[in-house]
């Protein structure tokens, strides 16, 4: 299967970053397409710079593909990365958000979980994954 999202904005970030480096030259931005082969992503650039592993010259826009998205208004960005997540406690939003926090941990928070059951937990985790796979995380850490 070989798909193409055109006309998007691409932000592709530079590895390896090191700390001395500027911000101005973190992130490469260019306006172009992204070939993905199956699961792999095959090529970011511009249209015409791109030859298929069967040799195709003439880049990305005379080549048939399965599926072609129109990316026009859009910003294609990696996957994001969640380093620091309570999953379950999805479902504990907006619970006693009016207290400070030793409060709201103490009062709401470690009460209800305790009655929490492992079947509660993995509900909540599936929701909290769900909205973080709709937000565009790739990865994440729990806490939990």
């Amino acid at each position: 299967m070989l798909t193409k999202i055109e006309n998007v904005w691409v932000l592709n970030p530079r590895a390896p970053l090191s700390l001395t480096q500027s911000q101005s030259h973190a992130v490469d931005v260019f306006y172009g397409c992204v070939i993905i082969k199956d699961d792999t992503i095959i090529y970011a650039g511009k249209p015409e710079g791109w030859n298929d592993d069967e040799g195709l010259a003439g880049g990305a826009q005379e080549r048939q593909f399965d599926t072609i998205v129109d990316g026009k208004g859009k910003v294609l960005i990696p996957g994001l990365i969640n380093c620091h997540t309570h999953v379950p406690m999805v479902m504990l939003r907006g619970l006693a958000d009016d207290l400070e926090l030793h409060n709201w941990l103490e009062q709401a928070v470690f009460p209800i979980e305790d009655r929490m059951t492992p079947e509660d937990v993995y509900w909540a985790s599936k929701v909290g994954i769900a909205e973080m796979i709709r937000g565009g995380t790739t990865c994440f850490s729990a806490m939990y």
